[in-house]
């Protein structure tokens, strides 16, 4: 049987634990604390939709430890996830936070208001004195009507009167008249202008009330010094507004600028990203770093839910659906201008989160507005070529053939082109990897004219021992070099390619052009077509696609 403890000794157990535990912790309580300041602003790390901020301030230490205030967090932060940091050799124990009314603040805005309505008052008053003036002149002078009449009366029955003095004075009333209506007509729209701030103002100032002081959030972060004398302290924290997006410069300079249209050469790649940040604090003189990583993904892993199947039996006949595959590695048409690839959160890295720094501190105010950030300068071979693709689009393009030379991988973004020193447009490019080899167009070449003809487009019916249908297809591409120099120009058509056994793709032997090259996995046939200048050249190509004639087409 065991015997019960006293209440009076369990009471004084649990003391005895409790004052173990915060006897061990160390004296915060008796620990210097500076005026709260808010702090420089250290280093903020970019993300798709948020940013990272870092503040620092140095720490005095006393009796070996320490509290430091940043003050005016912006008001967006999210406090769950600030958090403390110290260096040479002191440790963060903990941030508390506290939010402090500004009362003051709110004084400063009712003042304010008072002024402009101070200011408002004494300019209507003055308006109301000049038309008070302005009605008082026009009395008098209509006062003096009646006697000017009889004057001018008495004086028509001279033998000779002066009737240039009198159509002078006339006139001269007839200006003051004008010009008393005038400004009676400005003061009245001016008037009306002055009114409506006034009441605007007062509505504000009515709204104000104690209650409705801003509020500021301070954090406080309680250091143990460990020797240190005046530790750097550290705060960190999340907040929203913040968004950046991939954007690139390509300079493409031929070795040997002269001969020829195209041929080896250099590429200068210019990595950059374009920042915007409205988080209610101005990052002066920060290190930023720019990073593809999702902090909102990845919380929680997701449980599969119930799926329950149902149907019930159809006769359904087979389609044949033919459309083109758009494929990244294709050339594109190119733009001159337009908007560039979404940003925030559709960021891809190809699953694989990495880092950009910029090489210096810079200064981004909280106004919304993208700046441009340089962040490296890549350099690597590439050769130009002369590509077309009729079958998208009717020109001829210089090609700038490369890989990605750097370390890291070119997220889809935005890319200025230039050619020779020369702006040629803006075209966007998709995801590439570390030393993935790409294309980026150079612009049409003008001096190379393309044209595509379809010779046939016809349906064969499925014949009585065949059992299949046929649908043909031939075209062709016609170039003309009007160019002074010699050309070769790679043309690049595409075959349908069969996902399903039952349908088949053959090139026509007899009537596609020979000499080209098949990669029978995306269905590209490639031509090098050399042009002599002034000459003319053409490529054709033709394929059949059969399937089953129970197939029906659309």
């Amino acid at each position: 049987m065991t015997a019960r403890m006293p209440l009076a000794a369990v009471i004084a157990g649990a003391l005895t634990v409790q004052c173990a535990v915060l006897c061990a912790l160390p004296s915060l309580g008796a620990a210097p604390t500076e005026a709260p300041t808010r702090g420089a602003i250290d280093r903020v790390v970019v993300f798709a939709d948020r940013a990272e901020v870092t503040r620092v301030q140095t720490a005095r230490c006393a009796g070996g430890n320490a509290s430091v205030t940043f003050a005016e967090l912006p008001d967006a932060v999210d406090p769950r996830t600030l958090r403390g940091d110290a260096d040479g050799g002191a440790v963060a124990v903990g941030v508390a936070t506290t939010t402090v009314q500004l009362a003051e603040a709110l004084d400063a805005r009712v003042a304010t208001l008072q002024a402009e309505l101070r200011r408002l008052d004494d300019r209507l008053a003055a308006l109301e004195r000049g038309d008070h003036d302005s009605r008082t002149r026009a009395h008098t002078w209509g006062s003096y009507a009646s006697y000017l009449r009889d004057l001018v009366t008495e004086e028509m029955r001279q033998s000779k009167p002066d009737t240039a003095r009198w159509e002078q004075v006339l006139k001269a009333l007839e200006g003051e008249a004008d010009q008393g209506n005038t400004a009676v007509v400005a003061r009245a729209a001016e008037r009306r202008v002055l009114q409506r701030q006034r009441e605007r103002f007062a509505a504000r100032l009515a709204r104000l009330d104690p209650s409705a002081a801003p509020a500021h959030l301070n954090a406080t972060v309680a250091v143990t010094c460990g020797g240190a004398t005046a530790p750097k302290v550290r705060l960190s924290y999340v907040v929203p507004g913040a968004t950046w997006r991939p954007e690139y410069d390509l300079r493409f300079t031929r070795a040997a600028e002269g001969a020829g249209k195209v041929g080896d050469g250099t590429a200068v790649i210019t990595v950059a990203g374009v920042v915007s940040q409205a988080t209610g604090e101005d990052w002066v003189d920060a290190q930023i770093a720019l990073s593809t990583a999702k902090p909102a993904l990845g919380g929680e892993a997701p449980l599969p839910n119930r799926i329950t199947v149902a149907g019930h039996p159809e006769e359904k006949g087979k389609t044949l659906v033919q459309a083109q595959e758009d494929r990244p590695e294709d050339l594109g048409a190119g733009r001159a201008g337009g908007a560039a690839p979404a940003a925030g959160a559709a960021l891809d890295d190809g699953g694989k989160a990495f880092v950009l720094t910029l090489p210096r501190r810079v200064t981004l105010r909280a106004d919304g507005r993208p700046s441009w950030f340089p962040v490296d300068d890549l350099r690597t071979k590439a050769a130009s070529v002369l590509v077309a693709v009729p079958a998208r689009a009717p020109y001829v393009y210089q090609v700038a053939k490369l890989a990605n030379p750097a370390a890291f991988p070119l997220m889809a973004g935005a890319v200025q082109v230039y050619r020779g020193g020369t702006f040629v447009g803006v075209v966007d490019l998709e995801y590439r990897a570390p030393g993935e080899p790409f294309e980026v167009s150079l612009g049409i070449d003008e001096e190379i004219e393309l044209d595509r003809k379809d010779l046939l487009l016809q349906r064969r019916e499925a014949g009585l021992l065949s059992g299949n249908q046929t649908v043909a297809h031939s075209y062709r591409t016609i170039l003309k070099n009007r160019s002074a120099v010699d050309v070769t120009v790679e043309v690049r058509e595409q075959i349908p390619v069969s996902k399903t056994a039952d349908i088949t793709v053959a090139v026509d032997q007899k009537e596609t052009s020979a000499g080209y090259r098949l990669d029978a996995h995306r269905g590209h046939l490639t031509w090098a077509v050399p042009l002599k200048k002034g000459a003319t050249g053409q490529r054709d190509i033709s394929f059949a696609i059969q399937l089953p004639k129970e197939w029906s087409l659309r």
